[in-house]
């Protein structure tokens, strides 16, 4: 049972992190970064919404 309760303590730990892409009208992916997870705001609003 303690192994059960210690899985699901890191599993309420685990951390999200998204990345915003822009493939310039390609089909290249993943494409160039625009805005890493935690960075301010950037120029395109689109970006920013995203």
């Amino acid at each position: 049972m303690a192994a059960a309760a210690q899985a699901a303590a890191g599993a309420a730990e685990a951390h999200l992190e998204r990345t915003i892409f822009d493939t310039h009208h390609s089909l290249g992916l993943p494409g160039n970064v625009v805005r890493p997870d935690g960075s301010g705001p950037v120029a395109d609003g689109i970006v920013n919404r995203a």
